[in-house]
């Protein structure tokens, strides 16, 4: 049913109310069908699970591994600028996923605590959790919309609905007769939405839809669907790095086996054992993990994660 198009008078036969509004036993059989009145923000990722994402990554892989063989070569200072670096990486990607996810939830904010509303004859304040398709709701100055409703009565009022529509200024609420069936959410001047803003005067309305089928309920529903894929650029990092890990890995393996070959290394390692074999090669190692470290581009994380954000 298109209630801005929709007679007024088969809204309230069709929810089964009345120019009274519901009784509370009437609210309470609503409610197990249509459920509480608020908006499902979806699964909350922990603070904690977002900053462990940001060292999701290759390239990131072969930093900490770079950091760790600094620290054995005793490369302090290498150890604390790819520190520094892995840390503002992940500060100002956790920083612009928290944002994200605190704007979903700003949505459930939109809806008020209370609300005026007809129950059993007399005009009451009830959590807006509580409300149901078919209460009639009383709306002044300065409150929160709690639900999209179809206007009985409206004095002179104004909505401010730019949290919809993006209309900077507040729109004219008239109780009028039905719309016609195309016209646009931002023109219907004789329905109200969740999540908007009374800026003036005094509305009447019969609340139609609640929680998730709300317009604004649409919109968190949406936010809830998107899933969170990679941009092309972020792959192609990803790309890189998994490409300098191999090369890295590569030339290592060559120059610990030229390394083997020139010191002679085999009989070493069956005359002497294990021990004399690594300190025969001792110098090759640490030349092949000095390049392992030199190779890595400790910078192209955060810079890629800075442009991203910008």
């Amino acid at each position: 049913m298109l209630y801005h198009n929709t007679p007024i008078q088969t809204i309230i036969e069709f929810f089964h109310s009345r120019g009274t509004g519901l009784t509370t036993e009437e609210a309470l059989i609503l409610q197990q069908n249509y459920g509480k009145n608020k908006l499902d923000t979806g699964k909350k990722t922990s603070a904690v699970a977002l900053l462990f994402k940001q060292f999701k990554s290759f390239i990131i892989y072969i930093l900490l591994f770079a950091v760790a063989i600094s620290f054995v070569l005793g490369e302090i200072k290498e150890v604390i600028i790819v520190s520094i670096i892995l840390v503002l990486n992940a500060v100002i990607g956790f920083v612009q996923e928290w944002q994200a996810e605190r704007r979903i939830q700003a949505l459930s904010d939109m809806v008020p605590q209370l609300v005026q509303v007809y129950r059993d004859g007399n005009l009451v304040q009830r959590p807006a959790i509580d409300i149901v398709p078919g209460d009639i709701i009383v709306l002044e100055a300065g409150s929160i919309i709690p639900a999209d409703a179809r206007i009985i009565e409206a004095s002179h009022a104004r909505v401010d609905e730019s949290s919809l529509t993006g209309e900077s200024e507040s729109q004219d609420k008239i109780c009028t007769d039905e719309l016609a069936e195309t016209t646009p959410l931002s023109e219907r001047a004789n329905m109200v939405y969740a999540g908007t803003l009374v800026t003036a005067g005094r509305i009447t309305a019969l609340v139609t839809n609640i929680a998730m089928q709300t317009e604004i309920g649409h919109i968190a529903a949406l936010l809830n669907q998107t899933e969170q894929t990679e941009t092309p650029l972020q792959k192609q990092l990803d790309a890189l790095g998994k490409k300098i890990g191999k090369i890295i890995i590569g030339l290592c393996i060559l120059i610990i086996l030229y390394g083997i070959y020139i010191e002679r290394a085999i009989p070493i390692l069956f005359d002497n054992g294990i021990i004399a074999f690594l300190d025969a090669i001792k110098l090759w190692i640490t030349l092949a993990l000095s390049l392992a470290v030199a190779a890595v581009p400790e910078g192209l994380p955060a810079v890629v994660t800075i442009a991203l954000s910008i």
